[in-house]
Formats: C-alpha cells, sequence, structure tokens
C-alpha cells in the first residue's frame, strides 16, 4: 500500500467520525427544527427538551454529524448570560450597537467579517467555543470587560455599502479565548 493510499484512507476515518463541537447562540425552533439564529445551524435533540430554551442565547455540545458540517447532535445545553446584541440601526450614515456582556470574564474582543464560515476551535489550545465568521477577521474593539460593554459603530454615509453583509462576533477571555454567539446584520439604504 502507498502513502497516497493510506493518507486517503486517513482522511475517509476522518471525515467519518463526528467531531465534538461547543457553540453559543440564540435557540430558534422554525419549520419542525431546532437552530441557532446565527448562522443557522441545525440542532438535533436527541432526548433533550429544547423547548424551554427558544428565544434564549444557549451554549451547546454536541457533535457534528459527518457528511452534514451545519448540523449538530446536541449532547447537552445550558442557557448562558454571556452573549453579543446587535441593536441600533443598520441604515447607511447610522449607527449599529455592538453589546458584549458576560459576568464572568475579564477581557474581550469583538470582530467582524464579511463572510460566514464555522470552524469548531476545541481543538485548538488556548480557543474554544466555535467561530462562526470567516478568516481573516477585523478586531473592532477589545479591551476590559465589567459585565458589559457597548460599541457603537457608525456606518459610512456611501451608497457603496447598500447590500454589504457583516457579521460579528465575541472572545471573551478568561483562562482561555472562547467564541460564543455570533450577530449579523445588512447595510441598508437611509
Amino acid at each position: 500500500m502507498n502513502y497516497a493510499t493510506l493518507l486517503a484512507i486517513a482522511l475517509t476515518a476522518s471525515l467519518a467520525t463526528a467531531q465534538q463541537v461547543r457553540m453559543f447562540g440564540e435557540l430558534q425552533f422554525e419549520a419542525g427544527e431546532y437552530t441557532l439564529a446565527t448562522p443557522g445551524v441545525v440542532l438535533l435533540p436527541g432526548t433533550l427538551d429544547l423547548s424551554n430554551d427558544i428565544g434564549e442565547v444557549v451554549e451547546v455540545h454536541g457533535n457534528l454529524l459527518p457528511g452534514s458540517p451545519d448540523t449538530v447532535q446536541v449532547t447537552s445545553v445550558d442557557q448562558t448570560d454571556d452573549r453579543l446584541k446587535l441593536g441600533g440601526s443598520s441604515r447607511i450614515g447610522e449607527s449599529i450597537d455592538l453589546r458584549v456582556e458576560s459576568e464572568t470574564s475579564p477581557l474581550y474582543y469583538l470582530v467582524a467579517s464579511l463572510a460566514l464560515e464555522m470552524v469548531p476551535l476545541d481543538s485548538i489550545p488556548l480557543l474554544s467555543g466555535t467561530l462562526f465568521i470567516e478568516l481573516p477577521v477585523v478586531v473592532i474593539s477589545a479591551g476590559l470587560l465589567q459585565n458589559s460593554y457597548e460599541h457603537v459603530m457608525p456606518i459610512p454615509n456611501s451608497s457603496a455599502l447598500v447590500g454589504t453583509d457583516i457579521w460579528f462576533q465575541t472572545a471573551l477571555v478568561n483562562t482561555e479565548f472562547v467564541y460564543i454567539n455570533a450577530v449579523h446584520t445588512t447595510v441598508r439604504s437611509s
């Protein structure tokens, strides 16, 4: 057996096994499916009852289904107070309000991207959670966090930005960088 064949077998075997994930997001129930609001990951609850958590930001642990990268077999779910909220106006010439909330984390990093991705981070030292936004990211704000921080981000008054999708996500820092829920907006005309 040659090296290429062994590599192909190893890659196939790794794709056939479930990858453990930890992710945060607002739990929704639509069309008979549980999902995280952003980025729309489908959650299969098995025997867990998720109905009491609909509309809440939750921390989900589970396994990505092989061959279905946006579906998670849930093993546990808990409500969390760690969250990123989006407010304000996404119209050109106005401002988006991004609010980071955590009672336990002393530091935060607020990042943005123009594209969506899903990268589980738990197998990487000092990282945890799931990065829902595509690399590279732009650091919008970072610093000390005393229960909450609000960042006001003005949107330039340029019609060229209308229709642009922007995803935001926060990493909370204790002993590791934990990526929590993502939020999304589309820039609109004034």
